[in-house]
């Protein structure tokens, strides 16, 4: 007969069983199997050992401090921006890019690493290096504008553009564009592409004789008024002007005196000016200038034949009386605003410069007073006005400032990011539109930086 204890026990074990088939759903009433331990710990070791991993390759991609790094390298803080030139293992700060390149050899190229700060903690700094106020941006060589520079004058001032847009075509037209203007108390006559000092006692004469004397005449700055090309002043005497003539030279005595004008009835009114030995061309031009700088009994055309005028010798060329850059037509007042347009010619050859009318909406005509630089954009240019290859050298960033190059070397502007590129020939005149910054140069950005620039 069975105990109370199997009684206890046999309970247990169907009641085991009735939970073992509510639980599992097995009909016979099968035993849930436990679950192993063995598994929880198998994947938390995995996970693990997968962070461990992932930790280790993220210290290796976070520390870029490659070998060599302790010299010639640019080195910058990835948190706080800070820039630092390696050499051998210390770190010198340094102001700008413009000074970490000229402290490195063209030959290093301008090597950048990027590293955590908490890297850099252990490395040795040293003194701060470099250039105050020089550029941080060099525009790259695709970006330098060497050409197209445009400079207006706009009520008084000064504006100066560099932009990559092209200048609007000029209308074509004979007649130069012709502006009186004022600048250090003298009148100059801006005519064609030259400036022409006008006699103080003549510019009265000259504005009506040239049919602009109802046009204004502003007074401009010099430093604009110089990168206009420089024209001989608007005089026109001759030797032994007002003498009696030759008797062979008097076309049968229809003339007298050295220095009269004589007009050809027979060929559309062209004017010649006669000389003791013979006569020369004036253009309508010359002939103006000439009224208006002699005696009126002088100036006054005698209307002759060109049978009379073969009576007597060509006399020699008009270079040798006015020169070839006076214009040949009288000028027109200009129909917008006045400006002057650079054109170089390349590394060897001295650039143009062209006297243009642009509109009063030209962005080049609104754009602020001083000189205004594209953005990104620059130019690198030699100052000669003759195409010599000894002018200085600048760089001008997008500030619209130049910068003087003063050891315009191959390995310094290979230093700067132009390797094989020579400046562009530009008109000194026109460097100096440009507000300057420090000099640029290896042993200013080696130096600790100065009000001054940094160095010598």
């Amino acid at each position: 007969m069975a105990s109370k204890r199997d009684l206890v026990e046999a309970h247990g074990y169907t009641k085991r069983r009735l939970v073992s088939a509510f639980v599992s759903g097995a009909p016979a009433g099968r035993d849930v199997e436990s679950v192993s331990r063995v598994r929880p710990v198998i994947a938390g070791l995995a996970a693990s050992a997968l962070l461990l991993g992932g930790t280790a390759i993220a210290g290796m991609l976070a520390a870029p401090l490659a070998p060599g790094w302790e010299d010639a390298h640019v080195i910058i803080g990835k948190q706080s921006a800070a820039r630092y030139v390696s050499e051998k293992g210390t770190l010198y700060p340094v102001l700008n890019a413009t000074s970490a390149r000229l402290m490195l050899p063209s030959t290093a190229g301008y090597p950048i690493v990027v590293v955590d700060d908490n890297l850099l903690g252990d490395i040795p700094r040293g003194a701060a290096r470099g250039i105050l106020g020089a550029p941080d941006d060099l525009p790259t060589t695709p970006n330098l504008l060497q050409t197209g520079w445009v400079s207006c004058l706009v009520s008084g001032r000064t504006v100066t553009t560099l932009r990559s847009t092209a200048v609007p075509a000029a209308p074509d037209t004979d007649a130069p564009i012709g502006q009186f203007v004022t600048s250090g108390g003298s009148t100059w006559l801006i005519a064609g592409d030259y400036r022409y000092p006008v006699p103080a006692d003549k510019v009265g004469a000259l504005r009506r004789d040239l049919h602009l004397d109802g046009i204004d005449v502003p007074d401009v700055p010099g430093v604009w008024l110089d990168v206009v090309n420089l024209g001989r002043p608007l005089t026109l005497a001759v030797a032994g002007q007002g003498t009696p003539l030759p008797p062979a030279m008097t076309m049968g005595g229809k003339i007298t005196r050295v220095g009269q004008v004589i007009k050809d009835a027979s060929n559309a009114g062209a004017l010649s000016l006669v000389l003791a030995s013979g006569t020369v061309p004036l253009t309508e031009f010359a002939a103006a200038v000439y009224r208006s700088t002699s005696s009126p009994e002088l100036a006054e055309a005698v209307t002759v034949k060109s049978a009379d005028i073969a009576t007597v010798p060509a006399g020699p060329s008009r270079a040798t009386v006015y020169p070839d850059s006076w214009p040949e037509r009288l000028p027109t007042a200009a129909k917008g605003t006045v400006c002057v347009l650079l054109q170089t010619q390349g590394p060897d050859k001295p650039a143009r410069t062209r006297v243009i009318v642009l509109a009063a909406e030209s962005p080049r005509v609104t754009a602020s007073a001083g000189a205004t630089v594209e953005p990104g954009k620059g130019a690198l240019v030699r100052a000669s006005s003759t195409g010599s290859p000894l002018g200085p050298v600048f760089i001008i960033d997008q500030s619209g400032r130049k910068f003087a190059i003063t050891d315009p070397s191959d390995e310094t502007l290979a230093r700067l990011g132009y390797a094989g590129l020579r400046p562009a020939v530009v008109p000194a005149p026109w460097l100096l539109v440009f507000p300057s910054g420090p000099a640029l140069n290896e042993q200013a950005a080696l130096a600790a930086p100065t009000a001054g620039g940094g160095g010598p």
